[in-house]
């Protein structure tokens, strides 16, 4: 199902050494709705693997633009 409970977070707040400096962390996650059998037995290499993070990560990306709109254009760095 469709991730209903997300968590933003910037842990820079706590510790500026985190990220160079002009950057920050954003850190976004489903709070433990995620289920396991989708992934179960995918490569993390493949086509279809990367497909489903991107299709899954969609959720997380609307929850942080909410916050930062711009969010996806100014990141360096997405896992």
């Amino acid at each position: 199902g469709e991730l209903n409970m997300i968590a933003v977070s910037n842990p820079c707040v706590l510790d500026k050494t985190l990220a160079p400096e002009g950057y920050i962390v954003v850190h976004a996650y489903g709070a433990g709705n995620e289920p396991y059998d989708i992934w179960k037995g995918l490569d993390r290499k493949s086509k279809k693997y990367q497909e489903l993070k991107e299709m899954r990560a969609a959720a997380l990306w609307r929850a942080v633009e909410s916050i930062i709109p711009d969010a996806r254009e100014r990141c360096v760095l997405s896992m």
